[in-house]
């Protein structure tokens, strides 16, 4: 049968377990999520801006001012996008620049078509060759409101793939190192609330055994044992 000590310790370094646990999940979705949307700002700006150069390179005649790009270049991620790639309406790619073969993206026309123009969608996707990307898809109208084309821009999650596996390693190495060093310090904490209980213990069994001059050791803490 297990000790008190040891089922007390038992409980805390369950308790602990389940904190930290949870306290590593949260932070490993944290900072995926976070890098990610670093990621994501950085396309949708750099979309935004291509589709503004384009616009002003076609039209040289604007009615009207092309609207500037609302965004803080400060608080922004300066990637170089691995592929960058302009689609047309039928699917057919007019124009790609990409780091590395390996980079090509298919087009799926059935998906572009369900997309809204004027807004960027994002998505992690696996190019044929294994390469993990994040895309920026843009659909864009033609100025001259006939048709419209789309942009899509891919930037490689390798980085992010090497921050979330140097999270994982702290974690595990982090997470049973502060177990080991909790149950040493539950085994003290058990041992600290048990010690009176110790000393009333054997104070008892001295009475029992017929000493009677023996007496129950008093405490001055007046918590739940000295009282």
């Amino acid at each position: 049968m297990l000790s008190l000590r040891v089922k007390l310790t038992l409980y805390y370094l369950a308790i602990l377990t389940a904190v930290l646990l949870l306290f590593g999940i949260s932070i490993y979705a944290y900072l995926s999520r976070s890098l990610l949307m670093t990621i994501d700002e950085a396309l949708d700006y750099q979309v935004k801006r291509i589709e503004r150069n384009m616009a002003v390179s076609v039209s040289s005649e604007l009615t009207e001012p092309l609207p500037l790009i609302d965004e803080d270049l400060d608080q922004l991620l300066m990637i170089s996008p691995q592929v960058s790639q302009v689609i047309d309406d039928f699917g057919r790619i007019t124009d790609e620049m990409a780091a590395r073969d390996e980079y090509h993206l298919d087009v799926d026309l059935d998906y572009l078509k369900t997309l809204e123009t004027g807004r960027t969608y994002f998505d992690s996707v696996k190019t044929p060759n294994g390469k993990d990307l994040r895309v920026a898809i843009r659909r864009i109208a033609d100025l001259d409101g006939d048709g419209s084309y789309y942009l899509r821009l891919g930037q490689s999650l390798g980085s992010i793939e090497i921050a979330r596996r140097r999270l994982l390693i702290i974690l595990g190495l982090g997470i049973p190192l502060a177990l080991l060093m909790g149950s040493y310090g539950g085994l003290l904490l058990a041992n600290q609330a048990l010690r009176p209980v110790d000393r009333i213990t054997r104070a008892a069994e001295q009475i029992g055994a017929g000493d009677l001059s023996e007496r129950v050791p008093a405490t001055s803490k007046m918590d739940e044992i000295g009282r």
